[in-house]
């Protein structure tokens, strides 16, 4: 009969991982059942049946027993029995039908704990047998392991397969941010701690704002939207020439920072030329490093040169005295009516003493201020210069005279409007000094000008209270006189 033949393969210690162990577990089965067949030795004829050879036959037999863990050959001499060997004997001459048996008389151990694999036994780790990982208690097969589908010894889960995106990883630990395995919910996960690299320790992709600079790709990264501090938003150090004032290190920063006027300095630190400096530099007419408006010289460095700009420059402007500074003039107070006809209206008062003035002489005086002699433009305006002329508040003097003279003058030498409304629509042979609009008022009951008079040669006026006219009186060369003159610039139009 033939010997029953055992695998004596050794499984190495179960921490090849759960995966490595299907195939050595499958081997060792399959050759336990394949020992079991035909144990009949046969021979040609004259041959014996294992059961009746004689005792005296004696052969030379050699057993090899192949181990995972090494070779080991064992030869002797002996009488063979039926149940000694698988070999027969013809002729005195020993066949070998195995060199893989397991020697029964083997007396190594033989037992489970030995740390050999021993017949019966599919695997036999020793001391270690039953602990996590290692052979079972009874060698019959694998302990607890990684992937048998049971939580045991340190695995925090186990599902029993080899998806390792799932809720339980491959190494049989929970799926969680840092196992190296992007999962729902994850933007990344690279398995390290390291906060300066694509992925932060939470998962989370890498991006600017969040607090941590990344390697190569941001220069800081301060998590706030403050553009003043060392650290621009889009994660770009500041520093001078970035267009961004640096609080507490730059004084300016225009990007350009060249020195020249209204811009900054190449270091940042300091500022080139600019309106409120102090200085009159660049473009500008003036600069007394302030806003007043009244003083002549306005906020953006440009001089005040009649009221009219200074209205411009700042329509919430009130009625009263301002400081105006008409090109090549030295500057001098006017008086400014911001609400007449929208504002804008300039006024001065001169009082010449016991100096009469015609009107030649009254306007070359208005012109030293670069203003021309009066001209009412208006229903409004002729009321407002009533108020001004009357009020001694204003300009040391209040007097009807001075509208007594006015820059209107006859188009032609006798040029006629009895009867007609003293302003230029009713009186077209009539016009302002300045050829703009005029108006006296609207009576037709004035026989005046009645033709007596000369292209330079002012009429005599007398208002009422209101600014409405009483009557006017046109005469020859030099025309009519008065020591009392109001001047205006003549640039406000209704």
């Amino acid at each position: 009969m033939m010997a029953v033949e055992f695998m004596t393969t050794r499984l190495p210690m179960l921490t090849l991982g759960r995966r490595a162990l299907a195939p050595l577990l499958g081997a060792a089965l399959l050759a336990a059942g394949c020992a079991g067949g035909d144990d009949t030795g046969t021979t040609d004829s004259g041959s014996t049946t294992g059961d009746s050879a004689t005792a005296s036959s004696t052969s030379t037999s050699t057993s090899t027993t192949l181990s995972t863990s090494g070779a080991t050959e064992t030869t002797g001499a002996s009488g063979m029995s039926d149940s000694a060997t698988g070999s027969t004997t013809t002729d005195g001459t020993a066949t070998d039908s195995s060199t893989t048996a397991v020697d029964p008389t083997d007396t190594d151990g033989g037992v489970c704990g030995d740390g050999n694999v021993d017949a019966g036994e599919t695997c036999d780790d020793g001391a270690d047998n039953g602990t996590y990982g290692y052979c079972a208690a009874d060698c019959s097969g694998p302990g607890e392991f990684c992937g048998d589908g049971v939580v045991n010894g340190p695995e925090g889960c186990d599902d029993g397969n080899d998806v390792d995106d799932d809720a339980c990883s491959n190494a049989c630990a929970p799926a969680g941010c840092g196992d190296g395995v992007v999962q729902d919910g994850e933007e990344c996960d690279d398995g390290n701690d390291d906060n300066a690299d694509s992925c932060l320790n939470t998962c989370v992709a890498a991006s600017c704002g969040d607090g941590f600079t990344q390697d190569g790709v941001e220069e800081c990264d301060d998590a706030n939207d403050v553009e003043t501090d060392a650290c621009l938003n889009d994660c770009k150090a500041a520093s001078c020439g970035d267009s961004i004032i640096q609080e507490g290190v730059e004084v300016c920063d225009d990007g350009v920072n060249d020195g020249m006027y209204g811009g900054c300095a190449v270091d940042c630190a300091t500022l080139a030329a600019y309106c409120g400096d102090g200085e009159k530099n660049g473009p500008e007419e003036c600069d007394d490093a302030n806003d007043d408006i009244k003083d002549g010289c306005l906020g953006d460095c440009s001089a005040a040169k009649t009221c009219l700009v200074i209205h411009d420059y700042d329509n919430n402007a009130a009625d009263g005295l301002y400081t105006v500074a008409p090109d090549g003039i030295t500057a001098f107070e006017a008086y400014c009516d911001m609400t007449s006809d929208g504002g804008g209206y300039s006024f001065l008062k001169r009082n010449m003493g016991n100096t009469q003035l015609n009107a030649v002489q009254a306007e070359a005086e208005c012109d030293k201020y670069g203003m021309n002699l009066f001209i009412p433009r208006s229903p409004a305006h002729v009321a407002a210069a009533y108020d001004i002329a009357m009020n001694a508040m204003i300009m040391g003097t209040g007097n009807k005279d001075y509208m007594r003279i006015l820059g209107i003058y006859p188009k032609v030498k006798g040029a006629n409007c009895s009867q007609k409304a003293m302003n230029s629509v009713a009186c077209t042979t009539w016009r302002a000094g300045d050829d703009g609009p005029y108006y006296v008022g609207n009576k037709t009951n004035i026989t005046e000008p009645n033709g007596d008079n000369d292209l330079t040669a002012s009429m005599y006026y007398d208002f009422l209270a209101g600014g409405v006219i009483n009557w006017y009186n046109d005469i020859t060369n030099p025309g009519y006189t008065s020591n009392l003159i109001m001047c205006d610039f003549g640039d406000k139009l209704p």
